[in-house]
């Protein structure tokens, strides 16, 4: 990638070819595939630092570890009966290349 960054189109272009792609290859059934996404980030990196089963310890766990690996910048939540609200400051992934609009 040059210091200019790539275009809008290109990114979006490339985006939409794997997502077809994708699509082609499994479906609906592909929906099923994504559940596993993380999976090993989380077995390796979380898993280990749960040490009670109190839901509170978990997430604090788990939010330690998305700070301490710099996938966000800061990390709030907000448990409300079985629905977990999580708000998360400077979160990587939605942190995009440079990307030039033109």
């Amino acid at each position: 990638m040059s210091q200019s960054g790539v275009s809008l189109e290109y990114v979006n272009s490339i985006i939409h070819d794997l997502e077809k792609a994708f699509w082609d290859e499994r479906g609906k059934g592909a929906r099923f595939r994504v559940t596993t996404v993380g999976r090993d980030y989380f077995l390796d990196k979380c898993r280990p630092r749960i040490q009670e089963q109190d839901l509170e310890c978990i997430i604090q766990a788990i939010k330690d570890v998305l700070r301490e690996e710099g996938i966000v910048e800061s990390i709030s939540h907000e448990v409300d009966g079985r629905l977990l609200r999580l708000r998360a400051v400077s979160y990587t992934h939605l942190t995009l290349p440079t990307i030039n609009s033109g």
